[in-house]
């Protein structure tokens, strides 16, 4: 599992809605839903969810999850074809799926 570094402090204020206490940073791919992640496609957005908000861990897999905004609905992140795993050598990524599907 990795820790989240990927945004700098300043554009959090202007990237990052506040909806009870989960952080949420939308990434947009491409209006038109053509955007794709390894072999994932007709992506729209990556969400990037903080379930807990500023408190710790703030480490990828644990507390932080992506889900993938596809044409279709919502694919969590760690679903077929989009390259992510959740495994203990992993960057954690992949874990919404492990999450929602193991029930870990």
């Amino acid at each position: 599992m990795g820790r989240f570094r990927w945004f700098s402090p300043h554009c959090w204020s202007r990237c990052i809605s506040y909806i009870e206490q989960c952080l949420i940073h939308t990434w947009l791919s491409n209006p038109a839903c053509d955007g794709s992640r390894s072999s994932l496609t007709k992506v729209c957005a990556r969400i990037f969810v903080d379930v807990n908000g500023f408190k710790k861990p703030n480490i990828t897999g644990k507390d932080i999850l992506v889900i993938h905004l596809v044409d279709q609905g919502i694919k969590p992140g760690g679903t077929q074809g989009d390259g992510y795993s959740c495994t203990t050598t992993s960057d954690g990524w992949g874990c919404a799926a492990a999450y929602l599907l193991d029930n870990q």
